[in-house]
């Protein structure tokens, strides 16, 4: 087993989390990995890494948890239940294995945390020598636990033979990394060593002392000299000694203001105590205490020693002057501050406890510190009682656990730049790299200096030892021949580093196999260029925050040259894990001397499996052309399976085209009645009865034409704001009985009755108006009343031309059988007759009417609060009078009567609006029969839907089946991306994906299949319409009736990109996405027309005989599993979908990325679905902005959060804490920054929750301003959109189990109350309500970063100006993001208005 040589900081925190997650997934979940530290403060550091990390239960056992009163199995059995990783001191797990409470048996993986502990008979090697090594002899390795041993110095002492020990006792072997010369080079800093030379003060010279302390010394010696031996006996006597021995030490160390300072502290200290204890309910301190205050009472106070106009030493609120100290310790005040510079950060070794407090306090105070180092102590602690001191120490401990709770975590965030330590901060406590450590006291043996020095790891740095001048000490000669060994191994490393460094600088010579030449291109790769090219196509890859995407090269000794500098080297490369992990690991096929040329080799072989597996194209470079990925992209099209010249180079098109004018459907009926096949309508008129209105009767006329008409759905005609009609056309095909046929043999029709209804057809156009618009009649569309054709000549006679008023005032006709009414007078413009007016007295005749109203365009309704005035109701089925009336009185001369009846008359202003439909009818028809011919759409309703422009301005247009088809071309594009290209990684997918659907894309295949020409862009305008005449259909005569018309339109690019997504929309809603998928074929043949085929996706690991085996993995726990509500066949998708790209330890998984991009499709695909279910009632824009608050990623994020199983009760004989099943813990991913990230997350996620849950429960707003402040790291909303692609490829395309997961997520249930329409929930952004209320003005966001202030912990933040028509109105600042700041100011922005 490996052994890492460095303990759990930084990277090799991040290789042994790794280590213990890789155990976690392999071993099974009965098993545990206990994690071993000596000190109770190591252990809490190690236990809040892990569990930062781990996704599974994690329990710390200490003395603190009264472990030794664990007397029963079933306690512990109670404790480590569901545990899979346990954190203690050695000591515990001896105990508890001695006690058989735990056994080995039990254990996956120890690690040992500072292994060089497990010697003779200390805890950790009990462990081994007791319980590992003979389980291992009698059963076998595989009953025995992995080992992992973590140290930075595995020497102890100076004797390299300790070494061997440790490794026997650990059964493992040491590996210091040998490989990565050229990193190592150029990574690691060495710190300059440096010696501070001091002077020691005369110990015998305690003239000098200050009162203070030769009082303690005085009442000492007497206290020994002057009673019988048996005072040593009294209570408190060690204690006393001790605080002697402490003070002397501390004068020795730091000098005469400091051993007052010490002893006066400490004394003021303990009388506080003291008087707490006789205060105390029981009012009598021990025994103990008592006889050190009597001793105490000897020593003068501090107010007592000073003067009265001094003041007190214990009062650190009085600016001090220099203070005096001994000459060690002014020598290293001036080395700190010749050593100061403005990102200064240092530690301060020294040996006693006492000394670090107050060697604090002196740097503290003194005026040449203070205002440069921000200084702290930090000790470590064994066992803490009531105050956090020592649990024996009442006298003398100056500093307590609870004063040292932040002193790391300022240290590390610069808060603080210098501590003053023990040998507590030597091994394991995670401290930030240092640019100076000073070892005050000589390092007591190798590796506290090893330990020291590598605490000075920032570039430039100095380790320094203070040392004595002419040191009379009898330790001189021990100490110096330490320091020579020290000093030799620091120039050994040096030395290895410059050998290091000359062995890569030599230039190995590359062999001919490593030449790849591409015979298409020319395109060369040689091992000089293929780390060039790997470091290119890295780099290109997805950017995901957190992850580094460059490869990793690791490198491997020959057999039995493992410890050789010198040993031949095999390389191998490791790229990033969104990669396929089928090629994402490439091994050199020869050995080197030098790591560059492993290098080399290996680099070459990984960018030959890339092209190999078609990731870089024909010229050696990433698949970064929209073109390429595209062509690559195809498959199961067949002999279509094509993209033309023009319809792929990827030159923009202009906003604005010049396209085929609209196909005329006429020309084509105009030509058929050269041999026409007689067809006939009946076109009913209906008029929609008024409440409480008289019932009304239907007119019915015959539509004639020479090939069949398509079906055309009921038209609604708008006559006012009261009267509408209803009309309807019934094809021939359509009838029950049909249309009673001509009297005429077969299906002709001879020249005279053609004449006949045309002439008819002439009279209902003219009738309605002044004067004929025009005077041909060669129609193509004949109309005619439904009666037996033999009679149409004598009906036509009957009703052609007009008669003078007074002639049909004698006939006394019928109201009904009226004409309209026309005055000379007032140019022959048509009116209603209403009745006659007769004075007997003159005998004059007058006709009271009403002029016919001026409305032509039928189609649209009148708009709110019309002028024209209500009409009377009619007891025919004739349009009512929509004018006032008016008499003529010159009826004789001036007035006129039409012949055909009024009724019938205005049928002339309903034939344009039904011709017209028609007309699009015909022209859908026409698309359907020719460029959707292979799509099964049973009518043209919803064709006709998807070729109308919005400009159009019918009843329906294309928006709605756009924004569907849109949701439906990108799902159908990326479910066969990803089952077509299982080797592209989410970048490629994503490129692909765009160049197939953008709209520059379908604005070419729309120009090519020549949709252009059907797509319906006028607007009816009946006042100038003409009816379709064969005259002019037919001209040149000899014009091909079937060719795109010759004339030309602008058109926007995007209404051919839209209509081609409408199209898809309408085959989507006619017949689902089987239909869709064939009119995606259509336009896009790359694109199959068959269903996505997952299931070799979904078992693409277990096929693939490159790939190490997938092991079960034991981290996806079953209550994660039941909380998600889908049960996987295929649990490797389900890792995948947990697995960050920042995760490079399982090299068999890739990265969620590809699950993430096709989930994203699968959601939008979902909402989309449930939006289309919910029917019409919202605008297209509506929908789009419903969807985007949906899928927002904020809002994905919380939901993120949201989605956790519990809490439930954890174990009551563990603790009382709970446990809560959290999707986002399972996340498998490293790197402390992204940790920080989430954890800072989460910290808004629980102050923001209420708030946030307040408003998707109750609120009528959409959270936009909560969300933004939430600012949720991207991996949050990715989890979901991975876990919905993993659902959608595990059950092999089923949309409805995705749906069955968003609507546990708690995201169906949000967009039903968006969609309640009697509480509806606004959805719009702040920004387009300030935009609408601003109208025409315009609004202008401001947003600026600001940066954090040096040596501060705030993270930067954001200000928003928001300026409308140039003038600020709202400033806002102090925000967390840019959004958050925008919508803030929008927010404040909606109130001045």
């Amino acid at each position: 087993m490996s052994w890492p040589k460095r303990s759990l900081e930084n990277t090799d925190r991040n290789r042994a989390v790794l280590r213990i997650l890789a155990e976690l997934e392999r071993s099974l979940p009965d098993r545990m990995i206990w994690f071993l530290a000596p000190t109770v403060a190591l252990c809490n550091q190690q236990h809040d890494v892990l569990a930062a990390h781990l996704p599974v239960k994690i329990r710390l056992l200490t003395g603190a948890d009264n472990v030794d009163r664990w007397t029963e199995q079933a306690v512990w059995d109670a404790v480590l239940d569901g545990v899979r990783v346990v954190v203690s001191t050695f000591a515990v797990l001896t105990d508890a294995m001695g006690h058989g409470f735990v056994k080995t048996g039990q254990l996956a993986l120890l690690i040992f945390d500072e292994a060089h502990h497990c010697t003779k008979r200390s805890p950790a090697n009990k462990i081994m020598q007791d319980f590992y090594h003979p389980a291992r002899l009698k059963y076998g390795s595989d009953a025995v636990p992995r080992i992992l041993g973590l140290s930075a110095s595995p020497v102890l002492r100076s004797n390299p033979a300790d070494l061997r020990i440790i490794e026997s006792n650990l059964h493992a072997v040491c590996r210091t990394p040998r490989m990565h010369r050229a990193e190592l080079a150029r990574y690691t800093h060495r710190p300059r060593l440096h010696r501070v030379w001091f002077k020691r003060t005369e110990d015998s010279d305690l003239t000098q002392a200050n009162e203070t302390l030769r009082a303690l010394l005085h009442a000492w010696e007497t206290l020994e000299e002057g009673y019988d031996p048996s005072v040593k006996q009294m209570k408190g006597f060690d204690e006393l000694k001790r605080f002697v021995d402490r003070s002397r030490h501390v004068f020795d160390e730091l000098g005469d203001w400091a051993a007052e300072y010490f002893i006066q502290s400490s004394i003021a200290q303990f009388r506080a105590r003291f008087r707490d204890a006789c205060m105390s309910q029981d009012g009598s301190p021990d025994d103990e205490a008592t006889s050190i205050a009597t001793f105490l009472s000897r020593i003068p106070s501090s107010s007592s020693s000073s003067s009265s106009s001094s003041p007190s030493i214990l009062d650190l609120s009085v600016e001090q002057d220099l203070l005096p100290v001994c000459s060690k310790m002014e020598s290293l005040i001036a080395f700190l501050n010749h050593s100061y510079t403005p990102d200064f950060s240092g530690l301060i070794f020294v040996t006693r406890r006492a000394t670090v407090a107050v060697m604090a306090t002196i740097l503290a105070l003194d005026p040449r510190t203070r205002d440069r180092f921000r200084c702290a102590p930090c000790v470590g602690w064994a066992s803490t009682g009531s105050t956090g001191g020592k649990k024996d120490s009442l006298l003398d401990e100056l500093l307590d656990i609870q004063t040292q709770r932040d002193t790391l975590a300022d240290f590390r965030a610069g808060r603080k730049n210098l501590l003053v330590a023990t040998s507590v901060l030597e091994e394991g406590i995670d401290v930030s790299a240092c640019s100076l450590v000073i070892c005050y006291d000589k390092p007591a043996n190798l590796k506290s200096f090893v330990q020291r020095r590598g605490r000075a790891r920032q570039q430039r740095s100095t380790f320094v030892l203070m040392t004595e001048i002419d040191d009379p000490s009898p330790e001189l000669r021990r100490f110096t021949d330490l320091e020579r060994i020290m000093i030799q191994t620091y120039q050994d490393d040096q030395r290895r580093l410059e050998e290091a460094r000359g062995i890569e600088a030599l230039d190995e010579a590359m062999p001919d196999t490593l030449r790849l030449r591409v015979e298409s291109t020319g395109a060369l790769l040689t091992a000089d260029t293929a780390i060039a090219h790997l470091h290119h196509f890295c780099a290109v890859l997805p950017h995901e925050p957190y992850a580094d995407t460059r490869p990793v090269f690791s490198f491997t000794a020959a057999m039995g040259m493992a410890d050789d500098e010198t040993a031949l080297l095999n390389g191998t490369v490791i790229l990033p894990n969104c990669v396929d992990p089928a090629i994402r690991r490439a091994t050199g096929s020869g050995w080197w001397r030098t790591e560059r040329a492993a290098m080399k080799d290996a680099a070459f072989q990984a960018y030959k499996a890339l092209y190999i597996a078609g990731l870089v194209n024909e010229h050696l470079l990433p698949l970064t052309k929209k073109r390429e990925l595209r062509s690559s992209g195809g498959g199961g099209g067949g002999d279509d399976d094509d993209t033309t010249d023009h319809d792929s180079h990827e030159e923009s098109l202009p906003s604005t085209l010049e396209v085929s004018g609209q196909l005329d459907p006429w020309v084509g009926l105009a030509h058929a009645w050269s041999a026409p096949d007689i067809h006939r309508s009946l076109v009913t008129i209906r008029k929609k009865p008024v409440i409480d209105g008289p019932a009304t009767e239907d007119m019915s006329l015959i539509l004639t034409t020479p090939l069949a008409m398509p079906s055309v759905e009921p038209l609604t005609l708008y006559w006012d704001a009261e009267s509408t009609f209803e009309v309807s056309i019934e094809t021939d095909a359509q009838q029950e009985p049909p249309v009673a046929a001509p009297a005429v043999g077969g299906s002709m029709l001879s020249a005279d009755e053609v004449t006949t209804l045309r002439e008819i057809t002439a009279v209902y156009i003219h009738a309605p108006h002044s004067n004929p618009p025009y005077t041909e009649n060669d129609f193509v569309a004949l109309f005619h009343p439904q009666m037996p054709t033999d009679q149409l000549p004598a009906w036509l006679h009957s009703v052609q031309g007009r008669r003078p008023a007074v002639e049909a005032y004698r006939l006394s006709l019928h109201p009904q059988s009226m004409g309209l009414v026309r005055d000379k007078v007032r140019y022959d413009a048509p009116h209603v007759f209403k009745q006659w007016h007769v004075d007997m007295d003159d005998a004059s005749l007058e006709v009271e009417c009403y002029k016919l109203s001026p409305r032509r365009n039928l189609l649209h309704p009148l708009p709110p609060f019309s002028p024209l005035p209500p009409s009377s109701p009619r007891s025919s089925s004739s349009p009512p009078p929509s004018s006032s009336s008016s008499s003529s009185p010159d009826v004789e001369d001036t007035c006129t009567v039409d012949r055909l009846p009024a009724d019938q008359a205005l049928i002339g202003l309903f034939i344009p609006a039904v011709l017209d439909q028609l007309e699009a009818a015909l022209l859908a028809t026409r698309l359907r029969r020719t460029v959707l011919r292979d799509i099964p759409f049973a009518t043209n309703r919803h064709i006709l839907t998807a070729i109308t422009a919005p400009s159009a301005q019918t009843r329906t247009h294309y928006q709605r089946y756009e924004f569907f088809g849109d949701s439906v071309l990108k799902f159908a594009v990326s479910s066969h991306l990803f089952v077509r290209q299982p080797t592209w990684h989410e970048g490629y997918l994503s490129e692909g994906r765009d160049a197939i659907v953008k709209n520059n894309r379908l604005t070419r295949v729309a120009l090519r299949t020549g949709l252009d020409a059907f797509i319906i862009t006028k607007a009816f305008t009946p006042r100038k319409w003409r009816a379709p005449l064969i005259s002019r259909c037919i001209n040149p005569p000899d014009n091909d009736a079937v060719a795109v018309p010759p004339s030309k339109r602008s058109m926007s690019a995007k209404v051919l990109a839209d209509v081609v997504e409408a199209l898809i929309g309408a085959a989507y809603f006619e017949g689902g996405h089987d239909m869709a998928r064939l009119c995606i074929h259509t336009f896009l043949p790359e694109v199959p027309t068959t269903r996505a085929d997952f299931s070799r996706h979904r078992n693409k690991k277990g096929s693939n005989t490159t790939m190490t085996p997938m092991p079960r993995n034991h981290l996806l726990t079953p209550e994660l599993k039941e909380h998600i509500g889908y049960t996987f066949r295929d649990e490797s998708l389900l890792l995948e979908a947990l697995t960050h790209p920042s995760c490079e330890y399982d090299e068999t998984t890739q990265s969620y990325q590809r699950l993430e991009f096709l989930g994203d499709a699968v959601l939008d695909m979902v909402v989309a679905g449930v939006l289309a279910r919910h029917g019409g009632a919202y605008s297209p824009h509506e929908m789009t902005t419903i969807k985007h608050a949906l899928v927002n990623a904020n809002l994905l994020a919380f939901f993120c959060m949201e989605f956790a199983r519990g809490p439930t009760p954890a174990n009551a004989a563990s603790t009382t804490t709970t446990e809560t099943i959290s999707l986002w813990r399972f996340m498998r991913s490293q790197g402390t920054d992204l940790r920080v990230s989430r954890d800072a997350c989460l910290l808004r996620h629980a102050e923001l929750r209420a708030s946030i849950l307040a408003a998707l429960h109750s609120g009528n707003m959409y959270p936009w301003e909560p969300l933004a402040r939430l600012n949720a790291d991207k991996f949050f909303s990715d989890l979901i959109e991975s876990m919905i692609g993993a659902i959608f490829v595990d059950s092999e395309g089923d949309l409805a189990v995705c749906e069955a997961f968003i609507a546990r997520l708690g995201l169906l249930d949000y967009l039903a109350r968006i969609l309640n329409a009697a509480d509806p929930v606004g959805v719009i952004h702040p920004r387009a309500i300030v935009q609408k209320l601003a109208k025409s003005q315009s609004v202008q966001y401001l947003v600026q970063r600001v940066e954090r202030k040096a040596g501060t912990v705030v993270a930067a933040t954001y200000t928003c100006r928001v300026l409308l028509g140039g003038e600020q109105v709202v400033f806002v600042d102090g925000c967390g993001s840019s959004e958050e700041a925008e919508v803030r100011a929008a927010n404040l922005a909606m109130a001045s208005f």
